[in-house]
């Protein structure tokens, strides 16, 4: 009874003409018996806390004629607590980051033919602290407090080329306090040849930013021991992508798209000339795939869907399979009306290949069923479903990190019940 999963939630909005206010706020607290990191395996005293929230207003105005505005003030905190046991001693792992920010869009259709959206946005991380300690007797391993900010700004035009192919280009600029500025562009050329047919190429690079565990983390008491590197660079991806649509009547729609992306600076662990610990930009990585989808809504209520996946991901260096990266993906899902416009059967079939694990073992591949019965306005304004997870508990599991070494996979959960109700007021 130690890998156990409790979470609660709180969500609300409320809208007065072009304002908008919404807030949430989310907890889970998460047992791992699985002896991550080196604790104690298999004690309920090892967990995981999180806690969210957040605050947004909108405003959305319409300035006349064809040009609108769109404004967002927002607040943000998240809290994390590890308590991680060692030889029944207490660990605490924490942090702590608070930001708000605010956002502003102009989004204007210029000579019939142009639509034209020009942004800018500004982040203030105010708190960003990171602490490890022993809880008894205290000793400080991290105490560590920053702060930092971002500024972005974007520009987009959508424009006819002609009369049947349209032009979408952008470019953003965003500046990180920790690494300097990165711009990425983004590309799409929309050709319509027939009324339901259409090509689709694009174009678009991207960044993920370091962040500070990545960046700041020490712990000179693990194995080995963990060092900073506040040198790290942001991860980029540029992506190309090739789609085919066609719609067959009203209802059905197919779709083939291929893609091919490439990573570079990724960000991995790895071990320095002095035997420590530390994240460094040395991977690149490249991902190439066909997709096909079908959909359809059939006379009798019926809607399916169904797609399906080709894939192989490599690191560019060694030339070999990414890890967790199945080489083939199936989905299928199925609507059913039982009586009309009231009770539903909803089926999905998931397919998943075999995954490669940090051992060069694999994991193995699996196919799951997953049930719902729902209703729609069953007693005025009241919604009930009801599901069962991996209908016939099927046993498959996941590749771990490297923190859970040695385990390979860890087994995911079997068969699951979930009754839902849901009411309108």
């Amino acid at each position: 009874r130690a890998d156990y999963d409790r979470y609660r939630s709180f969500y609300t909005k409320a809208m007065h003409r072009d304002f908008k206010v919404e807030g949430a706020y989310s907890s889970r607290v998460k047992g791992i018996p699985t002896g991550a990191f080196g604790t104690d395996f298999n004690d309920p005293g090892n967990k995981i806390m999180d806690t969210r929230g957040y605050a947004d207003l909108k405003y959305e105005h319409n300035l006349g004629g064809q040009t609108d505005v769109a404004a967002r003030l927002f607040y943000d905190y998240y809290a994390y607590t590890g308590d991680y046991l060692y030889a029944a001693s207490l660990n605490r792992d924490q942090s702590y980051g608070e930001w708000w920010g605010s956002e502003v869009k102009l989004v204007s259709r210029l000579f019939d033919t142009h639509r034209v959206i020009l942004g800018g946005e500004y982040v203030n991380n105010t708190r960003q602290d990171q602490q490890n300690y022993d809880v008894s007797p205290a000793v400080f391993y991290l105490d560590d407090a920053r702060a930092s900010q971002i500024e972005a700004v974007y520009i987009q035009d959508e424009f006819a080329l002609v009369t049947n192919t349209t032009v979408n280009a952008g470019v953003r600029y965003d500046h990180y306090d920790t690494f300097g500025g990165t711009t990425n562009p983004r590309l799409a050329l929309i050709y319509t040849p027939f009324e339901k047919v259409s090509c689709k190429l694009l174009y678009g690079s991207a960044f993920r930013a370091p962040n500070d565990y990545e960046l700041y983390y020490v712990s000179p008491t693990s194995n080995p021991p963990m060092v900073a590197n506040p040198d790290l660079k942001p991860e980029k991806i540029r992506t190309y992508t090739l789609v085919y649509e066609q719609y067959f009547g009203d209802h059905f729609h197919a779709a083939v798209s291929g893609y091919y992306y490439t990573i570079e600076d990724l960000i991995d662990q790895t071990t320095d000339l002095s035997g420590n610990s530390v994240f460094k930009n040395i991977d690149e990585v490249d991902a190439r795939g066909i997709e096909w989808e079908v959909e359809n809504r059939w006379a009798n209520g019926i809607d399916g869907r169904f797609s399906y996946t080709i894939q192989r991901t490599e690191d560019k260096l060694t030339g070999k399979r990414l890890t967790n990266s199945p080489a083939q993906l199936a989905k299928l899902n199925l609507a059913v009306p039982l009586m009309t416009e009231k009770v539903f059967a909803g089926i999905e079939e998931l397919y998943m290949s075999g995954r490669k694990t940090l051992s060069g073992a694999s994991a193995e591949s699996f196919y799951i069923t997953n049930l719902t019965i729902y209703t729609q306005n069953l007693v005025n304004r009241l919604d009930v479903s009801a599901s069962v997870y991996n209908l016939f508990n099927r046993r498959y599991g996941d590749p771990v990190s490297a923190d859970l070494l040695p385990l390979d996979t860890v087994r995911q959960d079997g068969r699951t019940y979930r009754l839902k109700l849901t009411y309108a007021f």
